[in-house]
């Protein structure tokens, strides 16, 4: 029984990857979007307890506080009700720091009579055993952020000591209270950001999440203008990292999933230079650009309620890149203004989808945004197949 299940669902995964695939192949001749966002990311709060060296929003919002935040309540349950209606199959809650609002147990127990898969980013220090309890029974992936594998490098990284031992407790306690529950297809995983200061302690983070009994570990590589950027030094530590982590793989359980970027940079694939200056997708852009499928599959909306074909478009918010022109330019209407259904089949939207049909990367705002892109190989893939579909 188990296997036909097993069977069942890879079946099913399939056939709703080629449905995908038709769809954007029809999109994309029409130039026009034919189905709603599987996807919507919705940055429920800007604010944090953390200082993260990677990350510069919390700098900005200390500098002015009127960066900072927050959609209401009401709001953001009018959006998941019509997520629900126009079929969007996934919630990302994202932040910021998501635990940090006081009804985010509401929240969650909102999404949970809607049925989409839902997803949170978590810095895993402010999880309440309640949050626990509704996560685990909602099937809800946790994605825990943890940068270092021992309290002196991670407590220096997110900037707030006392973070690692705080993560650690509440990661096993997530774990113990996980087995409790028999059916839940919950998931929990540690995403760590790969940056100047722990390209040595990978592997180490790998044996640790192993003890702890997560289920899957991300690599992804740091970008923007963080003063953690890589250098020529981390790279060739990166080598011997990836190696160790390699040998371990073969012994546990976990999924272990490298961003595509540090997978490239270690086959020689990247451009130095763009690492170094946070953009590592702008060589793959330039020698062989794809259509932006972002546009056609999923959608942003950030604390502000404006709306964004990506994560990566909406940084500019709080000057996290000098030039503020790219937040306007890639900003395609607020969700306190119009509906989501109403925005996602605009004629901005529109517009903005024609544009990206050829991404020009040498073309501001693109060359300080979509350089930054981790989806580079996923459009990749998908667009040889939808050509093919044209040859059909």
């Amino acid at each position: 029984m188990k296997y036909h299940n097993e069977i069942q669902g890879k079946l099913e995964n399939f056939w709703k990857k080629i449905k995908l695939i038709l769809t954007l192949h029809n999109s994309l001749r029409y130039h026009k979007v034919l189905t709603s966002p599987q996807e919507v990311g919705i940055e429920v709060t800007n604010s944090c307890n953390l200082q993260c060296i990677m990350c510069d929003k919390w700098k900005w919002i200390k500098k002015d506080k009127r960066l900072g935040g927050n959609l209401t309540t009401q709001k953001l349950k009018s959006i998941f009700d019509e997520a629900a209606k126009i079929g969007v199959k996934s919630i990302i809650l994202t932040g910021g720091e998501p635990t940090l609002r006081k009804d985010f147990c509401e929240l969650i127990e909102y999404l949970s009579h809607l049925n989409f898969n839902i997803a949170i980013t978590t810095n895993g220090t402010y999880i309440t055993s309640k949050m626990r309890e509704l996560l685990i029974k909602n099937n809800v992936k946790v994605f825990f952020s943890l940068h270092g594998s021992y309290a002196e490098l991670c407590d220096k990284l997110e900037g707030k000591s006392g973070t690692f031992k705080k993560v650690i407790k509440n990661i096993r306690d997530f774990i113990s209270t996980k087995k409790k529950y028999k059916d839940t297809r919950c998931k929990v995983a540690i995403r760590c950001v790969v940056q100047k200061e722990n390209v040595s302690d990978l592997a180490s983070l790998f044996k640790l999440a192993d003890k702890l009994g997560v289920d899957m570990v991300t690599y992804t590589i740091v970008h923007g203008r963080s003063r953690a950027r890589l250098n020529e030094k981390c790279i060739q530590l990166l080598y011997g990292s990836f190696i160790k982590i390699k040998k371990i793989i073969s012994t546990t359980n976990i999924d272990v999933v490298f961003h595509p970027h540090l997978l490239l940079l270690l086959t020689g694939h990247l451009n130095v230079k763009d690492i170094k200056q946070g953009l590592p997708s702008l060589s793959l852009f330039r020698s062989k650009p794809v259509p932006c499928l972002a546009s056609y599959i999923s959608t942003f909306i950030d604390a502000f309620g404006n709306v964004y074909p990506c994560p990566y478009a909406s940084l500019p918010t709080y000057s996290y890149y000098p030039h503020l022109h790219a937040r306007r330019y890639f900003c395609l209407g607020n969700i306190n203004e119009e509906s989501l259904s109403e925005i996602w089949y605009g004629k901005k939207y529109d517009e903005f989808r024609r544009e990206v049909d050829a991404i020009d990367i040498n073309k501001f705002p693109f060359s300080i945004v979509c350089g930054h892109c981790e989806n580079y190989y996923f459009f990749k893939r998908t667009y040889q197949y939808v050509k093919l579909l044209s040859f059909l």
